[in-house]
């Protein structure tokens, strides 16, 4: 499980389709390379709401699968976090760079 570690995100930033992508296409890209399941849940995330804070879940037949979606979930985790400081960098104390 990877927390997204956005706090706070402009209204014309809408985290939870960034981090899906067009149609799905990012989070099903991670699942396509790694053989894993990768569901976005919690806070904001719609479709798997609950009390935790968004955050991507990741479940794989294997450790090394698992690691590999961990490691392209972290990558794409990074590239939506620079966006959304290159477009709103008032929001840099609500956004670690860390996952």
């Amino acid at each position: 499980m990877l927390y997204v570690n956005i706090s706070a995100a402009h209204a014309d930033f809408n985290l939870p389709e960034r981090i899906r992508g067009p149609g799905g296409g990012f989070l099903g890209h991670v699942q396509a390379m790694s053989g894993c399941q990768v569901v976005l849940r919690g806070r904001g995330s719609v479709t798997m709401e609950g009390p935790d804070p968004l955050h991507v879940f990741i479940s794989g037949p294997t450790p090394a699968q698992q690691a590999h979606a961990q490691e392209l979930t972290q990558d794409l985790l990074t590239t939506i976090k620079k966006e959304l400081l290159r477009l709103h960098p008032d929001l840099a104390p609500y956004v670690t760079t860390s996952t």
